[in-house]
C-alpha cells in the first residue's frame, strides 16, 4: 500500500509519541515499584542500602567473648 508523505509523517509521529509515552510510563512504574518495595521492607524493620559496600573481616563472639 502506498501512503502519501503527510500520511507517513502522521503515522511516524503517532508511533513516536506512543513509544515515548510507553517508555515514560514504564519507567515511572519501575521507580514506583522499587519505592514500594523499600517501604515494605522498612515496615518490617529491615534496612535497605542503595549502594553496596565491602564488609570487613570480623569474628563472632558470644556474650562471654568466646569465639563461636
Amino acid at each position: 500500500m502506498k501512503f502519501s508523505p503527510s500520511t507517513k509523517l502522521a503515522l511516524f509521529s503517532f508511533a513516536g509519541v506512543y513509544l515515548a509515552l510507553a517508555i515514560i510510563l514504564g519507567s515511572l512504574f519501575v521507580l514506583r515499584s522499587e519505592q514500594k518495595l523499600i517501604t515494605q521492607l522498612d515496615e518490617i524493620g529491615t534496612t535497605y542500602f542503595r549502594d553496596s559496600f565491602v564488609v570487613n573481616d570480623f569474628e563472632l563472639l558470644d556474650q562471654y567473648s568466646n569465639r563461636f
